[in-house]
């Protein structure tokens, strides 16, 4: 079980929406439905760190990262402000040899903060 369930919920709601409308393969993997793919999404990742405010999910070559706004990282800094600064240097950097490329990023009902990369 993860430490927070409402992340990890938002974190694959978000992650298996954007799947269904980009991904032909999982798409027929999971009949396009959203609840289905969430199931499927949750048995085949990996969950690679695991705190009250932040989540990484890897998938195959994708790696889904989440941020709960309402929680401070270990060191007391608002994972707000880490979320957005992820996001940024990943926009500047991202792309290029061995570093991951962002294909997606939302805020979700203000409270999550939700980007997803590819690898290769």
């Amino acid at each position: 079980m993860v430490v927070n369930e409402n992340l990890e919920k938002a974190v694959l709601k978000e992650t298996t929406r954007y799947l269904i409308e980009n991904d032909p393969s999982f798409k027929i993997l999971c009949d396009g439905e959203q609840e289905f793919g969430e199931g499927i999404l949750k048995g085949l990742s990996k969950i690679l760190i695991d705190k009250d405010f932040k989540i990484r999910i890897h998938f195959s070559s994708i790696i889904s990262y989440g941020y709960d706004f309402n929680e401070k990282s270990d060191e007391g800094n608002h994972s707000k402000a880490i979320y957005n600064k992820a996001v940024k240097n990943t926009k500047t950097y991202g792309g290029k040899p061995n570093m991951e490329t962002l294909i997606g990023d939302k805020v979700i009902d203000d409270r999550f903060g939700w980007y997803l990369t590819r690898i290769g």
